[in-house]
């Protein structure tokens, strides 16, 4: 398995090998930090390359600067095919950059420039069709402990600060050209027709294909009750699907929930809590959705900050977004989903989908996201597919997998929570 360390102190690069016990994803992410805290460690799960699935999530490990424990962030979009295409099974950033710096992965290789990205907005940053980029945006740039790391068109490595610990390390922009065709891992070949049929004929994977992430979301979470702070409103819903266009898809994804809305990408997690309270205007919330995107703020995390303005966000203290971290992105009325956020702070309607519609208890729900995330799959499969589907799938216990990375990434927390620490 190789793996890239760009070593940011003296700004070389060397490809290491590392067992193939790593896997990929987000056991690979999460095992790296535990044992190399200082690190910053972004790879593609392991079924990305499969024909069929929606496995194009790439996971990005490290300390967060909210939580100060091992955090894990995902973002879809094309990042792990064009990080796969150039054959880098992880990228790894140690050490800290004296000057901002832009890494460039092409054809195979990785060279570190001094940073021309620095103060711009995303929609400002230049690349050709054969590119794709991930930046810290205007929010990295200022240490903002929420920001995060977007590409170009607005996914996110959202939760948890990666913005804020790649401008720590003096990264601003990574881009990545495409080189090689990716070549898919090895799974049952016998056992994915049958998965792809489940997935493509689920009720609620359908709904997400013609309604996008807001529009399923909304109303199955809505009608049971559980939206935060607000009632099920059928006239948002109305407007919704009015306005709404097919978007881009994250690459190669069956499912391409991703919507545009007045022609800009579609707001996919609502309601943001403060923001409605400015504002319950769909176009105007999607125009601030796209704005945190521009600047690199995490949308879920400046929505509850939000007051009118972005300048305003840059002001905010850092004990008002940890309390906002913990407290206010809780999107359901529910004390058991309420009761989960220091555990797994990732919580969005995905989860709120899961645990309402699916009816599953919180610790499978969990385990759900931590099975998606090492195989790079997107968590809306949870909905089609079993733990035991994920199972017979790759040919081996990753849901054990699974369990050993949560007790990994909870056992760093209880140490650094232990009073000798």
């Amino acid at each position: 398995m190789e793996v890239y360390v760009v070593n940011l102190s003296d700004l070389k690069v060397e490809v290491k090998h590392l067992p193939d016990g790593y896997l990929g994803g987000r056991y690979l992410t999460s095992t790296y930090v535990t044992e190399h805290p200082s690190s910053l460690v972004i790879s593609p799960g392991y079924l990305v390359g499969t024909p069929g699935l929606p496995a194009t999530r790439t996971s990005m490990g490290f300390i967060s600067p909210i939580t100060d424990f091992v955090y894990h962030s995902s973002m879809g979009g094309k990042t792990a095919y064009f990080l796969l295409s150039n054959g880098v099974r992880a990228l790894v950033l140690q050490g800290n950059s004296e000057e901002d710096v832009d890494l460039y992965i092409e054809k195979g290789k990785i060279r570190v420039e001094e940073s021309t990205t620095v103060g711009k907005l995303t929609s400002e940053i230049e690349i050709n069709n054969d590119q794709t980029f991930m930046t810290r945006g205007i929010a990295g740039d200022k240490l903002h402990i929420s920001a995060s790391v977007v590409n170009e068109h607005g996914d996110a490595f959202g939760r948890g600060g990666g913005g804020y610990v790649f401008g720590k390390k003096g990264v601003r922009t990574v881009f990545i050209e495409w080189y090689k065709e990716v070549r898919p891992p090895k799974v049952n070949t016998e056992h994915l027709p049958a998965l792809v049929r489940k997935l493509m004929t689920d009720s609620a994977i359908l709904k997400l294909r013609m309604g996008g992430t807001f529009g399923y979301l909304y109303e199955a979470v809505g009608e049971k009750g559980k939206l935060a702070n607000e009632s099920f409103n059928k006239s948002r819903l109305e407007k919704w699907f009015k306005h709404i266009k097919q978007g881009f898809q994250c690459m190669r994804c069956p499912i391409a929930c991703k919507k545009l809305y007045d022609d800009k990408k579609a707001v996919e997690y609502f309601p943001y809590n403060t923001i409605k309270e400015h504002s319950s205007d769909l176009s105007d919330i999607n125009e601030i959705y796209n704005l945190f995107n521009e600047y690199s703020f995490d949308a879920i995390t400046a929505g509850a900050l939000w007051n009118g303005s972005i300048e305003d966000l840059f002001s905010v203290s850092e004990e008002a977004i940890k309390k906002a971290f913990y407290t206010r992105l809780c999107l359901a009325d529910d004390e058991l989903y309420r009761s989960s956020v220091l555990r797994d702070p990732r919580k969005h309607l995905t989860q709120v989908g899961l645990l309402h519609i699916l009816k599953n208890r919180r610790e499978d729900t969990v385990l759900h996201h931590a099975v998606a995330d090492i195989l790079g799959l997107c968590v809306f499969s949870s909905y089609a597919f079993t733990l035991e589907d994920y199972n017979k799938l790759v040919g081996f216990p990753v849901t054990e997998l699974a369990k050993d990375l949560l007790t990994r990434e909870r056992s760093y927390k209880a140490q650094q929570c232990s009073p000798s620490s």
